[in-house]
């Protein structure tokens, strides 16, 4: 009641400079809310730490640091120690085997009386026919029974039944005799004998064309270069290594946003073949599908390097396959055009307030227009101004909201993939990469190559 009281003390003209006061208060308090900006963070205050998004997936994708090769070699100078362990034990085990018994005396001695025998037979046959080698081996084998040798009888052809029954019917030469040949006269009339006469006639001459002259050009021939062919309808496996915010415009499809994936697995050809392109790399395009959240990605290029270092690469044609199944890679979508539109209109309101303060000019009936004083002259200029201002802030964040476009955010690290839609031919260069592959590096931190860091370096 006492506020009542008091405001009905005012007159009319106090009354309306009372509510002009309040609204410009209102006015600037909105403003001072809207353009305060909060203080920086207090230095001292404890760091908030964030998660970490990583960027290659660790588990398919190895011997990319210093780190990785440290356990690579710990890996393998355990297993070196193991080896190492089972070689002592086998030692241990023979060491604790009993001795094996050493060769008798005599088992020697007969050995090299036979085969110096042997020797002194093979010396006494060098020179003979294969009659008298046989006799020769058949008194040897009378002497030394024990030492009869059927790999021997079957090179110099010994039948030891024929030599015992005292009939030897081996010839060794009968396939090389020479045969009986029947002369062309008989033995009386060969002096007085006269060979028919042959007359000779020789072949009649054959005319010989002249040579055609034939004109060639010389074109040099560039050699065909090796080339790797992949079928359509291959499928490929892979991780995305660097993440993408595919815009959303409808121009977004003339100039998308590129994207690296790494191979991770073999990959799946037609007839359930299967080709290693592991640890290559693959260009995509993508933009982003706002109806369906999802990311669209074309196949751009694949290059690859092969043993001996040459690269390896060629254009592709293909799409991405989500791990749901589907074309595109599903992500979040994110939009701020929506806070910007907010701000739009509240400083719109804003601008509407002011307008309609902006011309104080108090009718009254009966007595017409009243002219204005200067102080309500003042302040409709100050809110005059304030309109217009504030309609250029509103124009600003218009124009900001036109900008921004929302957006498809796919996260490094997604697996996804990609099937080939033309066939590929990935030729081999002659270009090769200075550089040796990680893998293969079976040096210590300490021993690394340095031409091969300088060679990185550069």
């Amino acid at each position: 009641m006492a506020l009542k009281n008091i405001w009905h003390k005012f007159n009319a003209k106090q009354k309306r400079l009372l509510v002009l006061t309040l609204a410009i208060f209102t006015l600037l308090l909105s403003l001072f809310l809207f353009v305060y900006k909060s203080s920086p963070e207090d230095l001292n205050s404890p760091v908030v730490e964030t998660p970490q998004i990583k960027v290659l997936n660790t588990q398919r994708l190895d011997d990319f640091t210093i780190a990785s090769l440290s356990n690579t070699l710990e890996r393998q100078q355990a297993q070196i120690e193991a080896q190492q362990k089972q070689i002592q034990e086998l030692r241990q085990l023979l060491a604790q085997a009993p001795p094996s018994s050493p060769p008798q005396p005599e088992q020697e001695d007969e050995s090299s009386q036979a085969l110096v025998l042997w020797q002194e037979l093979w010396q006494q046959m060098a020179g003979l026919t294969p009659n008298e080698q046989c006799a020769l081996y058949y008194d040897f084998i009378q002497q030394y029974p024990h030492l009869r040798n059927a790999n021997f009888e079957r090179i110099i052809q010994f039948n030891l039944q024929e030599w015992e029954s005292g009939v030897k019917t081996f010839d060794p030469l009968a396939e090389f005799s020479t045969p009986e040949v029947t002369p062309f006269a008989p033995e009386d009339e060969l002096e007085n004998w006269d060979p028919p006469t042959i007359d000779y006639i020789p072949p009649e001459p054959v005319p010989v064309a002249p040579p055609k002259l034939e004109i060639r050009s010389l074109t040099r021939e560039e050699p065909a270069q090796a080339s790797i062919n992949v079928p359509s309808g291959a499928v490929f496996t892979g991780t995305i290594v660097t993440g993408v915010d595919a815009p959303t415009t409808d121009g977004a499809k003339a100039d998308p946003y590129p994207v690296l994936v790494r191979l991770d697995n073999l990959d799946f050809l037609p007839n359930s073949y299967r080709s290693n392109l592991d640890a290559c790399f693959v260009l995509l395009s993508a933009y982003g599908d706002i109806s369906s959240h999802r990311a669209l990605m074309r196949l751009q290029t694949l290059s690859c390097v092969n043993s001996q270092g040459y690269i390896v690469e060629g254009e592709v044609k293909g799409y991405v396959v989500g791990d749901d199944g589907k074309i595109g890679v599903p992500g979040r979508l994110v939009s701020k055009q929506g806070s910007v539109i907010a701000k739009s209109l509240a400083v719109g309101f804003l601008q509407g307030v002011s307008d309609a303060f902006a011309s104080p000019n108090v009718i009254i009936p009966g007595y017409g227009n009243a002219p204005p004083s200067v102080g309500q002259m003042g302040l409709g200029g100050s809110l005059q101004g304030t309109s217009r201002a504030l309609d250029r802030i509103a124009n600003f964040y218009l124009t900001l909201a036109n900008k921004m476009f929302p957006l498809i955010e796919v996260q490094a690290g997604v697996g996804v993939d990609l099937v080939v839609t033309s066939p590929i031919a990935l030729n081999v260069s002659e270009r090769k990469v200075q550089a040796q592959p990680l893998g293969q590096a079976s040096q210590t931190k300490a021993q690394l190559n340095t031409q091969l860091w300088q060679t990185l370096e550069e």
